[in-house]
């Protein structure tokens, strides 16, 4: 009995400083790189990808069809800020994307652990009898678990789509 009664103390304790600890590494990240970034509706990131014009997200469309059919990226991600030296080609430059990746079909433009703002490049398909609309998806964290997306352009639409 004394045993368990020692036992649970122990585990209480160790429970305890385990959350101790991660409060306080969660507070010195924080002080060291500051509060994560914003990836929700509301976030400055969502706000200048709604501001751009249709003219420009369709030019958008057109380079990033032209790299997912012509280029290689250099590594499976794509082009990253600040990565081995890479760059993000002058045409995406204007974005100041966290990530470019072609193959991927999507353009991330914030990001941190598992919540992002992204462009999602729909359509990029050769086989018509499967091929989806011709379109940008901005899409950002709505909850841990939800994801919300809206169609900023479409191919032949020169209004704004409706989410």
């Amino acid at each position: 009995m004394r045993f368990l009664k020692a036992l649970g103390k122990f585990l209480l304790v160790t429970v305890a400083l385990f959350l101790t600890l991660n409060v306080v590494l969660l507070g010195a990240s924080w002080l060291l790189f500051g509060p994560p970034p914003d990836c929700s509706e509301t976030s400055p990131s969502v706000a200048y990808a709604r501001s751009l014009s249709q003219e420009t997200l369709a030019q958008l469309y057109l380079d990033m069809e032209r790299y997912w059919a012509t280029e290689k990226t250099p590594y499976a991600i794509g082009y990253q800020l600040g990565v081995q030296g890479e760059f993000v080609p002058e045409e995406f430059a204007q974005l100041k994307a966290r990530k470019v990746r072609p193959e991927q079909q999507n353009i991330m433009l914030l990001g941190c652990l598992d919540e992002f703002v992204y462009l999602q490049f729909d359509g990029f398909s050769s086989d018509s009898e499967h091929a989806t609309p011709r379109r940008i998806v901005l899409q950002y964290n709505v909850s841990s678990y939800k994801i919300g997306e809206e169609i900023l352009w479409e191919e032949g639409n020169s209004q704004r789509p409706h989410e």
